[in-house]
C-alpha cells in the first residue's frame, strides 16, 4: 500500500498537492499549528515553554501523597469488588494521566519540543529516589519505588510511537535530540529507554550525521544504543560501523544479534554466519535456534544444524523438526535424546510418548506407564500401545480407576471412564471390560455421576 501511494504521488503535479495541502491546512487548526512549527528554525535555547524541574517536582509531590489505606477503604465503601486485586499501577497512572494527555495535545499542535520536555519530566521521576508510601496491602509488590521506575520508564517508547505518526522538520529532530542528551548528562538516563524513540528521529542520512557527531563527542559508544548506532549505520551506509557495532555487542542484544545474522545471509557469507550461530546458540539458543535452522547450510555444517534442532526441541516439541532431526542420528542417539523428556511437563511427556511411537518403542512406553501411573497425561501415554500390551495396559487402567473411584467426584470419574474408553476396540479384553464396567454402574453406594460419566464415554448403552 505505502509504495503503490509513493508511486502515484511521485506522479502527481506540483500544483494538485499544493492545492490538497492548502485545502488541508484550511481546515485543521492543528495541522495549521503543526505546519508553522515545522516551518520555524529555532534551537533548543531559544525556545521557552515546559519547565521540566518544575513538571518533575509537581507530578513527584502528588505521588508520594497516594494514600493507599484511604483510597482501599473507600473502594470497599462504593463499588470495588473483593474478588479483584487491586493493581499499584492504577494510582501511579491516575497521577500521571493529565500529564501525558497534556504531550498528546502538544504533539496535536505539532509542538513536539514540549511534548518531549513533558515526557521527561515524567521519565525523571525513575531518576529519583521515591519515599517509601504506606502499603498496607502489598499493592506494589516490590516497592513503591521500583513501581514507580518500571511504571514512567515505558513513557520514551509510548512517545516514539506517537512521533511515527508526525513530520517533523530537521531543525526540531536536531532539537530533540540536543535535548535528549543535554538532560542525559545531567542525570545519566539509561538510553535503552530511549531506543526506540531515537531510532524513530534518526530516519534520513543528515540526522544520522548529526546524532552520529553527538554520540562520538559524549562517548557513548554502547550496548544501550547499539540498534541506533546500526541504524545510523544502514543510513549513512557504513558497513565497517555496522559490523563494528554488530560484531561488539551481539551477545548482549537479542535485535542485534538478528541483524548480524541477517547482515551474513544477504551477503552470503555463510562462513561468518555459522561462526555467529553458534556464539548465539550457546548464549540464547531458544531464541535464535528457529532463524538458525531455516538459514544455516546444513549440509556444510551439519553438527550446528544438529546442535540447532536439539535446542529447538527443548522447547518446542515439534514432531515435524523430530523427524528431521531423527535423519542424522543412530537409533541409540535418537533414544539418548528422547530419554530427556520424560520428566517434563504435560507436553514435554506427551512429546516423549509420540517419539517413543515413531520410533517403535513400545515396551519403553509401557515402562514409563508401569512406573509413572499418575502422570496426567495417562491416556495420551496407554494409548499406543494397548493393542500392543492389552493384559498390562488393562491391568494399569484398573489399578487407575479404582483409585479414582475412591477418590469421588464428577472429574474422577471422567478420568476414569476417559482410561476405561482406550480399552473398547480390543476384541481380547472385551468382556473383562465388560464385567468392570458393570461393577463400577452397580456401586454401592450408587454414584449417579459415575454412571452419567460411564455412558457419556460410551462404556455403558
Amino acid at each position: 500500500m505505502q509504495n503503490s501511494f509513493t508511486e502515484k504521488y511521485k506522479q502527481v503535479d506540483k500544483s494538485k498537492k499544493l492545492s490538497f495541502l492548502n485545502q488541508l491546512l484550511k481546515k485543521d487548526t492543528n495541522l495549521q499549528q503543526q505546519f508553522l512549527e515545522f516551518i520555524k528554525g529555532r534551537t533548543v535555547d531559544e525556545i521557552t515553554g515546559v519547565d521540566i524541574e518544575d513538571i518533575r517536582k509537581r507530578i513527584y509531590n502528588e505521588l508520594i501523597e497516594i494514600d493507599i489505606d484511604k483510597l482501599f477503604d473507600e473502594r470497599m465503601e462504593s463499588h470495588y469488588d473483593y474478588d479483584d486485586e487491586m493493581d499499584g499501577d492504577e494510582f501511579i497512572e491516575e497521577v500521571i494521566t493529565p500529564y501525558y494527555n497534556e504531550v498528546k495535545e502538544y504533539l496535536e499542535k505539532g509542538d513536539s519540543l514540549n511534548a518531549f520536555r513533558q515526557i521527561l519530566s515524567i521519565y525523571e521521576l525513575s531518576k529519583l529516589d521515591m519515599p517509601e508510601v504506606s502499603d498496607n496491602y502489598c499493592i506494589f509488590g516490590d516497592g513503591f519505588d521500583i513501581a514507580v521506575y518500571y511504571f514512567v520508564s515505558t513513557y520514551p517508547y509510548k512517545f516514539s510511537l506517537y512521533l511515527e505518526k508526525m513530520v517533523l522538520s530537521l531543525e526540531s529532530k536536531r532539537m530533540l535530540l540536543e535535548l535528549l542528551f543535554n538532560r542525559h548528562k545531567l542525570l545519566e538516563y539509561n538510553l535503552n529507554h530511549f531506543q526506540s524513540l531515537i531510532i524513530s528521529l534518526v530516519d534520513d542520512s543528515q540526522v544520522a550525521d548529526y546524532l552520529l557527531d553527538i554520540l562520538e563527542e559524549n562517548n557513548l559508544y554502547s550496548v544501550n544504543l547499539a540498534l541506533v548506532l546500526l541504524q545510523i549505520s544502514t543510513l549513512l551506509d557504513d558497513d565497517k560501523l555496522f559490523l563494528k557495532v554488530a560484531n561488539e555487542f551481539y551477545l548482549e542484544d537479542e535485535e542485534v544479534g538478528y541483524q548480524l545474522l541477517k547482515r551474513h545471509k544477504t551477503k552470503q557469507d555463510k562462513l561468518a554466519f555459522a561462526n555467529v550461530a553458534g556464539m548465539l546458540l550457546e548464549k540464547k539458543g531458544s531464541v535464535y535456534a528457529p532463524y538458525i535452522i531455516e538459514n544455516l547450510d546444513k549440509e556444510v555444517y551439519q553438527i550446528l544444524y544438529i546442535k540447532a534442532l536439539k535446542i529447538y526441541l527443548d522447547t518446542e516439541f515439534s514432531m515435524p523438526h523430530y523427524k528431521i532431526l531423527r535423519e542424522y542420528l543412530t537409533p541409540s542417539e535418537r533414544l539418548e535424546f528422547i530419554d530427556n523428556f520424560k520428566k517434563g511437563y504435560t507436553t514435554s511427556v506427551a512429546f516423549y510418548i509420540d517419539v517413543l511411537e515413531l520410533e517403535g518403542e513400545y515396551e519403553t512406553i509401557l515402562n514409563f506407564a508401569n512406573a509413572n501411573s499418575d502422570v496426567y497425561e495417562l491416556p495420551k501415554v496407554l494409548k499406543p500401545i494397548v493393542s500392543i500390551y492389552p493384559d498390562e495396559v488393562f491391568e494399569i487402567i484398573q489399578r487407575n480407576c479404582d483409585k479414582l473411584v475412591k477418590e469421588r467426584g464428577r472429574s474422577s470419574y471422567a478420568k476414569a471412564s476417559e482410561l476405561l474408553r482406550l480399552m473398547l476396540g480390543v476384541e481380547a479384553k472385551k468382556e473383562e471390560l465388560t464385567l468392570y464396567v458393570n461393577r463400577l454402574y452397580n456401586h454401592r453406594p450408587i454414584l449417579p455421576a459415575l454412571r452419567d460419566e460411564l455412558k457419556r464415554f460410551g462404556l455403558i448403552k
